[in-house]
C-alpha cells in the first residue's frame, strides 16, 4: 500500500474546474514532484490536501485513513507540513520563536501547567518538554546552517533566507509527509543549489515523504523519484522524469505558457 493516495480529486470555483478527476499515488520516502503551467491547479492540490479547501469529490488517503473534512491542525497533526509559495512566517518574531511555533503539537503541558501549575511537578514536566523540545529545533538550526541568524527577526532577513525559516518551521512538526510549495522562488543560484542538497538530505536523514511543486525544471529533473504533470485542473502524465518530460501534451503545456 503506498504511503499516500489521492483519489478522483476535483473542486470547483465559481463553476470552473480548478482540480478535475486528479489521481496519483506517493511512496513512502520519495520526493514526488507536481508540474505544470501557471494556473494550472497545482497549489489548489495543496490547499485540499493540507485542509485548506474541501473538495467537492474524492478522497485524500494517508495510510488508508481518509483526510476529506479534516482542518488544517489535525491534517498536521496527522503528519502532514507545508510551506506556501507566499511566507507565512511572524516577522516580528525571531528564527528560533519561529522554528518553536512548529513543535506547538507536539507540547502536552498547555501554557497554564507550564507557567503557572507547581502541583505534582507539573511545571518539572513542562520543563523538560520545553527543553526537549527546543534540542530538536537547534538541530534543525543546525542542518540549515541558521545559526548566525538565530536571535535576529524575521523581518530583517533577506527572502531566501526566510524561506528556508520555513522550511525548518515545517520540519518542526516533524512530519511524515512534507508538501513543499515553490521552496526555490526569491533564490539565487547558489541559495537554489543548497535548498537542492537539503531536500535531498530531508528525505534521507529526516525519512519524510517530500510533495514538491516547482517552477524551476532543472531542479524537478534532478531530484524527483516520480512527477506529476497537470494542465488546466487535468492529469496530463505520471512517472518517471524522463518519461515525464518527453512526453508531447507537457511539451506543449509549456511551450505554451513560454509563447
Amino acid at each position: 500500500m503506498s504511503l499516500f493516495k489521492v483519489e478522483n480529486l476535483s473542486i470547483s470555483f465559481g463553476g470552473l474546474k480548478a482540480v478535475d478527476d486528479v489521481s496519483f499515488e506517493v511512496e513512502k520516502n520519495s520526493i514526488f514532484s507536481i508540474i505544470g503551467p501557471n494556473g494550472s491547479g497545482k497549489t489548489t492540490i495543496f490547499n485540499l490536501i493540507s485542509g485548506i479547501y474541501k473538495p467537492d469529490s474524492g478522497r485524500i488517503l494517508l495510510e488508508g485513513e481518509n483526510l476529506v473534512g479534516y482542518l488544517p491542525d489535525k491534517v498536521a497533526k496527522k503528519g502532514i507540513a507545508r510551506t506556501f509559495q507566499n511566507i507565512e512566517l511572524f516577522e516580528h518574531a525571531t528564527v528560533m520563536n519561529n522554528l518553536m511555533l512548529g513543535r506547538h503539537i507536539h507540547m502536552k503541558t498547555g501554557i497554564w501547567s507550564g507557567g503557572t501549575a507547581t502541583l505534582f511537578g507539573r511545571r518539572s514536566r513542562a520543563a523538560k518538554e520545553e527543553i526537549k523540545n527546543r534540542e530538536f529545533v537547534e538541530k534543525i538550526v543546525d542542518f540549515l546552517d541558521l545559526q548566525a541568524v538565530r536571535d535576529q527577526f524575521v523581518a530583517n532577513l533577506a527572502y531566501g533566507k526566510r524561506k528556508l525559516v520555513e522550511l525548518g518551521r515545517a520540519l518542526a512538526l516533524e512530519p511524515s509527509i512534507l508538501l513543499l510549495d515553490e521552496p526555490s522562488a526569491g533564490m539565487n543560484t547558489e541559495e537554489k543549489e543548497d535548498l537542492n542538497i537539503w531536500i535531498k538530505d530531508i528525505q534521507e536523514i529526516y525519512k519524510v515523504t517530500i510533495l514538491l511543486i516547482e517552477h524551476d525544471m532543472n531542479m524537478i529533473m534532478g531530484i524527483s523519484d516520480r512527477i506529476l504533470a497537470i494542465n488546466q485542473g487535468k492529469k496530463i502524465v505520471q512517472g518517471l522524469p524522463q518519461d515525464v518530460q518527453r512526453h508531447p501534451e507537457v511539451i506543449e503545456a509549456y511551450l505554451g505558457e513560454e509563447g
